[in-house]
């Protein structure tokens, strides 16, 4: 019995302390609403000023130069000669790579031969036929042989010696001397590199965005090449289901190499005075998006519009001034004409 007694008078006491603890946390509680009603719910304040605000799409592509060729191998032999490194700045028609004049895929010689042959024939002739002594038709004929042994001529030497196509730089060098290559084989890669161009696929969300003229920008380490969309599909492609669009970037100081690999970023809208507000500051109700601003050291319900978003901030296109006192941290506390104080 005594034991007993004792239980309960634990429980008695346990039940006491309980309900004293439980009391403290509420005048604790009430003692912090008073705080706020007497001096005010802290915010801190930030004046409505112009911001420029931007929303960009971002993909990622290679950069190669705005005119890139490369030369493949036409005959099956060694390479005689490389006349060229990687970055030789060459001019149209420089020779890059050689083969043996007596490659046999070629049969350059033979070529060589035959032209020469066949002027020489046909000069002879046209003498001859100034006297009167063939007709036209056969010097005609001579001419004809000779124009096709030159063609022929030109075509064998092309096979044997490379040459610039364009003015621009070596950008790639796939070979050494004394290589045997087969026909195909890349040998030499030359590009203009003052633009670059790419191509990268939109989908159809995005594609309504984008235009001719659109700006965008190459990053690439800490490199930025400014740019623009010089064509737009109108039709999707069937197997990448994407729109292809094709941008060029201006590289005046030959700061991004051929090929590599950059973030390219479309500017798709930009104002550069906007009134932007974090959408945690932005509340919704019936009657709309709202935010607070401060007045007499109380907080007022303003409703506004919110424009364009980019994922973390809203464009205020209206129900908001350059000038505007709006509540930021702490508006989540609040409600309409509220007491608040400022800090810091």
């Amino acid at each position: 019995m005594k034991l007993l007694r004792q239980q309960i008078l634990v429980l008695i006491l346990f039940g006491l302390i309980i309900t004293g603890c439980g009391r403290n946390n509420s005048d604790d509680t009430a003692t912090i609403e008073q705080i706020h009603r007497s001096e005010g719910i802290p915010v801190v304040v930030e004046e409505v000023s112009p911001e420029r605000f931007t929303i960009s799409l971002m993909y990622n592509a290679n950069l190669t130069g705005i005119r890139e060729t490369t030369m493949n191998s036409l005959v099956s032999d060694r390479v005689e000669k490389v006349h060229v490194r990687v970055g030789d700045q060459v001019t149209k028609d420089d020779l890059l790579i050689s083969f043996p004049e007596d490659s046999p895929s070629a049969q350059y010689r033979q070529a060589r031969a035959a032209y020469e042959n066949s002027e020489q024939t046909y000069e002879r002739m046209v003498a001859l036929f100034e006297a009167g002594g063939i007709s036209q038709q056969e010097i005609d004929q001579l001419e004809t042989a000779k124009r096709v042994n030159e063609a022929n001529y030109k075509a064998a030497e092309k096979m044997i010696q490379i040459r610039a196509p364009f003015d621009g730089y070596v950008t790639q060098i796939s070979i050494k001397e004394t290589d045997s290559v087969n026909p195909g084989e890349s040998l030499v890669t030359v590009a203009q590199v003052d633009k670059y161009k790419t191509t990268i696929w939109v989908t159809e969300k995005d594609i309504l965005h984008i235009r001719m003229g659109l700006e965008a920008f190459a990053h690439w380490q800490d490199h930025r090449l400014p740019g623009r969309i010089v064509q737009v599909a109108r039709s999707i492609d069937p197997h990448r289901q994407a729109f292809a669009v094709d941008l060029e970037f201006d590289n005046p100081a030959g700061l991004l190499l051929s090929g590599v690999m950059t973030s390219i970023e479309l500017v798709r809208y930009e104002n550069p005075e906007a009134i932007i507000v974090p959408r945690q500051y932005i509340g919704n109700d019936e009657g709309g998006s709202f935010v607070y601003v401060i007045r007499d050291n109380r907080a007022y319900k303003r409703y506004v519009e919110p424009g364009e978003f980019d994922g973390y901030n809203y464009e205020i296109t209206s129900g908001l001034s350059f000038g505007d006192p709006l509540i930021k941290e702490g508006s989540s506390l609040l409600s309409d004409n509220s007491v608040v104080r400022i800090t810091q």
